[in-house]
């Protein structure tokens, strides 16, 4: 459902970008080479500011509801969201078969790895970061897609909590839990049936752990439970007020367009890792974010 919803929009910024462009052939004046480099200029500048502005919208939208005006990204922090904007679209919409997971290495050691996406996402966006864990001897690694996209974290946590209890099963290892955004809250809310004893540990990029106020702006159901006064984040928060009786990692970002106020990315009993200048999608793409999971992953083998 996540490929399809992805490929949608990606169609209908690219007939808005051609459009531009017909309609450009047809009042320019001109020769027919200008005519024709006009054009596609004029189709890929559409292109791009359509990437750039639902983040300056998101921004704009996170700089008002912070109240205090904390969120002040740069030029280099908006491009930088855009581009991730992109390649997580491309990589959503992929119409070729999804490679499942990243294969163990024969004789290497087991280390087994489970990521979860956030919200309106599937298993592709984490193809950066299966690269790294690749390299890094991190296997099998499982990318789940969680559907319905609209379902209750709960039902979220369940399927995940089946995942985690299968790949335990084949591997005979505690499995760790790498997730995105809304996917730490169904990280978290998958140990209420999980034993602790099944995980290595979790680490948590850009989630809101205490909620978004950004969420209050869409009426759906899994965004409504990340509203900080959600009573299911409520009564989650206090059910691991004493801590998650596993190790957890909390990855955020101060320019963070989406999660509002930035330190709702982490939890009191987690280890905090600050990154600065990356947007939501960003920290699933840069290599200083993508390198610091390895590096938490390394630090708890």
């Amino acid at each position: 459902m996540a490929a399809l919803l992805w490929r949608v929009v990606l169609l209908c910024e690219l007939l808005c970008s051609g459009a531009v462009a017909v309609g450009l052939l047809r009042t320019w004046a001109a020769s027919a080479a200008l005519h024709t480099v006009g054009a596609t200029a004029a189709a890929l500048c559409v292109f791009v500011l359509l990437q750039g502005l639902p983040v300056v919208v998101s921004y704009g939208r996170a700089r008002w509801v912070s109240r205090a005006g904390a969120v002040r990204p740069g030029a280099l922090t908006i491009m930088r969201e855009s581009v991730a904007w992109l390649r997580a679209m491309l990589a959503m919409s992929a119409l070729g078969p999804r490679r499942k997971g990243v294969a163990r290495v024969p004789n290497a050691p087991v280390r087994p790895v489970i990521l979860v996406h956030g919200l309106l996402c599937n298993g592709r966006i984490w193809a950066a970061l299966e690269r790294k864990l690749a390299a890094a001897g991190f296997a099998p690694v499982l990318a789940v897609s969680l559907e319905p996209l609209l379902s209750d974290l709960d039902v979220h946590a369940g399927a995940l909590a089946r995942a985690i209890e299968t790949l335990y099963a084949q591997t005979g290892e505690r499995v760790t839990l790498v997730a995105h955004s809304m996917g730490g809250l169904i990280a978290r809310a998958a140990l209420r049936t999980v034993r602790p004893a099944l995980l290595h540990q979790i680490v948590t990029l850009g989630t809101p752990h205490y909620g978004t106020r950004l969420a209050r702006d869409l009426p759906l159901p899994p965004v409504r439970q990340m509203r900080p006064d959600s009573p299911w984040l409520e009564a989650l928060n206090f059910a691991q007020a004493g801590g998650l009786g596993v190790p957890l990692s909390c990855l955020y970002s101060t320019d963070d367009n989406l999660i509002v106020p930035a330190v709702s990315g982490t939890v009191a009993q987690a280890t905090t890792i600050r990154l600065d200048g990356l947007g939501h999608l960003s920290l699933l793409f840069c290599d200083r974010a993508l390198e610091a999971v390895i590096m938490q992953l390394r630090t708890a083998a």
